[in-house]
């Protein structure tokens, strides 16, 4: 079956549970811990091989589904209102790689 014949929702809905299974299994060996263990238990097993590219892209697209992470763009066009309109919002805002997004998770 063509990638491109299954629905978008349930692709979307298979990369969502690969990425929560993916973090699932990583988290189980971390927990309880503070930020910068977890980080510093992240970094060490990507260097050992035990964490691939494939898998922190995967955390880092459940994260932005999990905070509704949008470029300014894309969240006034999903909410019908322009760049400036975007910003003008009192929502929370961050910068990664020089790239300002809009935090909404509410």
């Amino acid at each position: 079956m063509c990638v491109s014949s299954i629905p978008l929702v349930f692709r979307i809905k298979k990369l969502f549970a690969v990425a929560a299974n993916t973090l699932i299994c990583i988290l189980q060996n971390f927990a309880p811990m503070t930020f910068s263990e977890l980080q510093q238990k992240l970094f060490s097993n990507y260097e050992a091989g035990a964490i691939s590219d494939e898998h922190l892209v995967q955390i880092i697209e459940l994260c932005t589904g999990y905070l509704g992470l949008k470029t300014i763009t894309n969240y006034a066009k999903s909410n019908g209102i322009t760049y400036n309109g975007a910003l003008k919002r009192k929502l929370r805002k961050i910068e990664i790689d020089k790239i300002t997004f809009i935090i909404d998770n509410d």
